[in-house]
């Protein structure tokens, strides 16, 4: 059966021109085709970066970066409407206009209503601070901008958010406290209210913990992922979380089964209302080609955050470094993931997006496939993609594509 599904691709520069280009995507046992035309903005100042992109229940869909606008850094968004095309102008969302913003991450809740937060530097007195600002699903404000984190001592940075059907959000990110790196989190209702108090979600708090990713359900069942150093390695851990302040899971779960090299880059998405799958980034010693290259292993967890199954192998080393993964629900039983490959022994090496199908339980669909495909994109860097979708065939995914002299963004449909 012949499966067509809207793609978007969001492509960043760091040139004066900000290219969006549009391409048809047609999935059929987990294979993609693809035609594109171009269409451009312009980038502020040409040091475009950080995309990432939330799709509404309709389709619409709405983009975030940051540019450099004279002395400092400011975040963007863009909408877009069912078919792809560019609803107004693109528009500043952070207030305070004196210090740096980067690092934006947006959730969308069933109405189209989202939040974008960001790290903003020294804003709350003390280097990094964790800010946001909610929109209403027409694209207006929907109150001021807000602080985020409650400890402003040390800095405060990678934020990452998600939200539910209902609006309900729960933002996480990186904070230094006690001279060690940990994890936090603080819990929004739908009128952005927070609910209990800012909370550290690694038990474990005298390792490293870095790179968080969430997800929550429309019960408000919260399971957030990290990678921590606690013995030679890196390796994935992941906490279970209720909406009230209750702790679900007691201690950190290790996620990943492989232990004998790094774990890294861990990211989460919700499927349905009984499971949850992590994909990461895990590191190897390749028998053949004897050095370290990375493949993309995965795992399912349960609605109580536990493991369910063994650890998944959905990539293999031999296709190169395979980096930066991100992962969603396109569909009732299916999943997309995709990732920057770089191809060692190619001949001309060179760093490309790919995607591949998954079943619900881990299990690839059909073979990989390359989406940096189409035109000059498929000759430069392709890096750092993000991916949402509304679970019912409208799909966007965003990437940094370099010719080592500039950065553009592509946007496909």
């Amino acid at each position: 059966m012949l499966k067509t599904t809207q793609i978007i691709i969001a492509v960043l520069t760091a040139s004066i021109i900000t290219s969006i280009a549009f391409a048809y995507f047609s999935l059929e046992n987990g294979q993609s085709e693809s035609i594109s035309q171009i269409i451009t903005i312009n980038s502020m100042s040409g040091k475009i970066d950080h995309a990432d992109i939330a799709v509404s229940p309709s389709g619409k869909s709405v983009m975030v970066w940051h540019d450099k606008i004279s002395k400092n850094y400011e975040i963007f968004s863009q909408s877009f409407d069912e078919d792809g095309n560019s609803s107004g102008f693109p528009s500043i969302v952070n207030h305070c206009k004196i210090y740096d913003k980067k690092k934006p991450n947006i959730a969308m809740d069933g109405d189209g209503n989202f939040v974008v937060v960001w790290q903003s530097w020294e804003q709350d007195g003390n280097e990094g601070g964790i800010y946001g600002q909610r929109f209403l699903a027409n694209g207006g404000r929907n109150g001021g901008e807000f602080k985020i984190n409650t400890y402003i001592l040390g800095n405060q940075g990678n934020p990452v958010v998600a939200m539910n059907n209902q609006g309900n959000f729960i933002v996480v990110w990186e904070g230094k406290k006690n001279n060690y790196k940990n994890i936090y989190a603080q819990r929004f209702n739908a009128d952005g209210n927070k609910v209990g108090k800012e909370f550290g979600v690694n038990k474990t708090i005298n390792k490293i913990q870095n790179n968080p990713s969430v997800s929550i359900d429309n019960n408000n069942n919260i399971v957030v992922v990290w990678q921590s150093q606690r013995n030679s390695n890196w390796d994935i851990y992941s906490r279970k979380f209720g909406w009230n302040e209750e702790i679900i899971s007691i201690a950190d779960i290790i996620v990943n089964g492989t232990t004998s090299f790094d774990q890294t880059s861990p990211v989460i998405t919700i499927m349905g209302q009984n499971k949850f799958m992590v994909i990461w980034e895990n590191i190897s010693q390749h028998e053949i080609l004897d050095n370290m290259l990375e493949n993309l292993n995965g795992q399912v967890l349960t609605n109580a955050g536990q493991k369910s199954g063994n650890e998944i192998e959905i990539t293999t080393p031999i296709f190169g470094h395979q980096e930066n993964p991100d992962i969603v629900q396109v569909a009732y039983n299916e999943l997309l993931i995709v990732w920057q490959n770089y191809e060692k022994l190619a001949y001309t090496p060179n760093w490309h997006i790919f995607g591949q199908s998954l079943t619900t339980s881990g299990i690839p669909n059909g073979d990989l496939f390359m989406i940096s495909t189409n035109g000059i994109e498929a000759k430069n860097w392709n890096q750092n993609p993000a991916i949402s979708s509304n679970g019912s065939g409208n799909i966007k995914t965003a990437w940094v594509n370099s010719d080592k002299e500039k950065n553009e963004i592509y946007l496909t449909k």
